[in-house]
């Protein structure tokens, strides 16, 4: 009983810090909808987040919370990951940043690939 008002208490209190974060970082919503348009193959999702050589933090945050791959990486919400421990709105902004670095390569090969085709 009393670990349940516990459970309850922090999902109210996360509840309203993702409140707050949407409204001052609104960005990051549409930010990360236009990676996960983007970065669909399977091979790229299924990739480790190592390979996005993301700064130490950033990079340790996602592995106490066992997000491996970039695929698992693209389907949180962003203020989900702000909920991490020692994930701050500058480590969330690497993470989008590094993110969007692969989404413009991937755009870019695709418009070579229908250039040469």
């Amino acid at each position: 009983m009393r670990y349940e008002f516990l459970d309850d208490l922090l999902s109210k209190r996360n509840t309203k810090w993702v409140k707050i974060w949407e409204s001052r970082f609104p960005e990051f919503i549409e930010q990360m909808e236009e990676i996960r348009k983007t970065i669909t193959d399977k091979d790229i999702l299924n990739k480790s987040v190592d390979e996005l050589d993301l700064p130490i933090r950033p990079h340790n945050c996602l592995m106490s919370k066992s997000i491996r791959t970039i695929g698992q990486l693209i389907e949180k919400n962003p203020y989900e990951l702000l909920l991490i421990k020692n994930m701050g709105v500058l480590t969330v902004k690497e993470i989008i940043f590094t993110l969007n670095k692969l989404r413009l390569q991937i755009i870019n090969k695709e418009s070579k690939c229908q250039e040469e085709g």
